[in-house]
């Protein structure tokens, strides 16, 4: 029995775009002799549609878009997902059968599968989802899991694993498991769809990060397929997310530039050769906005960068708009010393001029700050934290710069001087990161401990860690969630992203 997968790369809400591409799948793998097809799940409605889900004008047009799918559908059977509204009002996803241009069949779904993003088509025990039969045959043929699931460092080989013991353990039958690929609202979904036999073994398995049509035949003898990828490194997979979380991000929301700003430090650094990478180096504008604290190796290093990338760099001195900032606020701050403020106003002027040449230009203006820095507050709100997209949002620091290592060990584009030089802001004189917050070593380790491994404060400080340090960073933590609330959406490529930093209260008085 030969079977296709659809593994496509939809637009949450473009119906048109999406019933092209699954219909030219179809068309496709009917000529190739499958006896049914399967869309990757959301194929028709994009994924995360969130709260569309609800919306009874987006419904009507999945509805709309779904029969008109189903005029379409031959003697080949066609099974697609959708969300419908059913008799009593109630929202559901459904799984449906199309075919001879009709709604031959449909299933409800009942709970979360191993994607864990959708509700799934769970008919049977908590093991199976939707099952497809051929008549009244028992016991089950074929389970077909149908839940979208995005990229994670690591998920892979759990969602494998997940699926072959549902396949070899649990059910004692074959698994089909569609993926769809592409970037929406910082989820990355990866595809990879595949097969597995009721031996626990993998029949067949798609591309990583691609659309692609994938055949494959149920009496075939199995072998493992040599698109398994079992020689990319993690590394690799991050910058293949990464660039498509870009990409996708970029032009699913009308964009088709972007902009952002290139201090001479390694997150704008890296952050820029994804851009370039992903959309082009013609579509990427680096802006330079030195300020009177800014040294000369920061703008040299940013002239290199760009150079190597190709991209267009412009040099806007921050001096002016800064000093005109003194005058004006002068008066009211005589006798006042200098602290943050004068800080802030300079990532918030530089903020100005980015946003500027994104309204004037049309350009989308990316964030460049990385997770160390989001989860502790180190940053400016409407500075350096503003922007439509933050591309390493979900890195921390230390990861940032084995990220940059890799880059540079494909091409070398980042200057060893950025890999190399300490972390600063710039904007006091011989300011460096350290002086504010402990070694990112140590930092991003109490991170991690505190924010995704569960473990409490003295359980950190029993691994060797300062109670000093250790009440510094989760207290800081604490205190940035109004920062973190008001953020722009950030590419997703850990388990937890932020977890539950992201979901602290804003009002509250907790010193831990």
């Amino acid at each position: 029995m030969r079977v296709g997968i659809l593994q496509t790369n939809p637009i949450i809400g473009d119906f048109d775009y999406n019933l092209r591409s699954i219909l030219t799948g179809y068309e496709q793998a009917s000529k190739e002799g499958a006896v049914f097809v399967v869309a990757a799940p959301s194929s028709l409605m994009g994924v995360p549609i969130k709260n569309l889900g609800k919306n009874r004008d987006f419904l009507q047009l999945a509805e709309v878009a779904l029969k008109h799918l189903a005029s379409r559908v031959g003697s080949i059977p066609l099974l697609v997902d959708t969300f419908c509204l059913k008799e009593n009002g109630e929202v559901a996803r459904q799984l449906v059968v199309l075919r001879n241009g009709q709604i031959q069949q449909s299933y409800f779904a009942l709970q979360k599968g191993i994607g864990g993003l959708l509700p799934d088509f769970r008919l049977i025990d908590p093991g199976s989802t939707f099952l497809l039969k051929e008549g009244d045959i028992t016991p089950i043929d074929l389970i077909l899991e149908m839940s979208p699931t995005p990229w994670f460092k690591g998920v892979e080989k759990e969602r494998l694993n997940s699926l072959r013991k549902l396949a070899g353990e649990k059910a004692c039958c074959p698994v089909i498991a569609p993926n769809v690929v592409g970037g929406a609202d910082g989820y990355v979904f990866f595809g990879e769809s595949v097969v597995i036999t009721a031996e626990g073994k993998i029949k067949a398995i798609g591309k990583a990060f691609e659309e692609q049509i994938i055949m494959f035949d149920f009496a075939a003898v199995p072998s493992v397929p040599e698109n398994l990828e079992g020689g990319v490194c993690e590394s690799e997979r991050l910058y293949r997310a990464l660039t498509m979380g870009i990409r996708d991000f970029v032009h699913k929301t009308g964009f088709k530039k972007v902009v952002l700003g290139l201090s001479g430090g390694i997150d704008s650094a890296v952050v820029a050769v994804l851009a370039a990478d992903a959309l082009g180096p013609e579509n990427v504008l680096c802006v330079s906005i030195p300020s009177r604290y800014t040294t000369r190796a920061s703008v040299e290093d940013a002239k290199t960068l760009a150079s190597n990338l190709g991209v267009r760099l412009e040099i806007i001195p921050l001096e002016p708009l800064y000093s005109a900032w003194e005058q004006t606020l002068g008066p009211l701050f005589v006798n006042c010393k200098p602290d943050i403020t004068e800080e802030n106003v300079q990532a918030r002027l530089r903020a100005v001029i980015l946003m500027s040449l994104s309204n004037k230009f049309g350009y989308l203006l990316l964030n460049t700050g990385n997770k160390s820095e989001i989860a502790t507050g180190y940053c400016t709100l409407y500075g350096d934290s503003c922007g439509a997209l933050s591309v390493i949002g979900d890195l921390y620091k230390t990861e940032v710069y084995t990220f940059a290592q890799w880059i540079n060990s494909q091409r070398l584009v980042i200057p060893e001087s950025i890999l190399t030089k300490a972390p600063s802001a710039e904007l006091r004189p011989g300011q460096t990161d350290q002086e504010t917050l402990p070694p990112y070593e140590s930092l991003d380790s109490i991170l991690r401990l505190w924010l995704e491994e569960g473990f409490t404060i003295d359980e950190i400080v029993q691994l060797g860690y300062q109670r000093e340090m250790v009440l510094d960073v989760t207290n800081r933590v604490i205190r940035a969630a109004f920062k973190r609330k008001q953020g722009p959406p950030v590419i997703r490529v850990s388990w937890h992203g932020l977890g539950f930093a992201s979901d602290l209260p804003v009002s509250q008085k907790l010193n831990i």
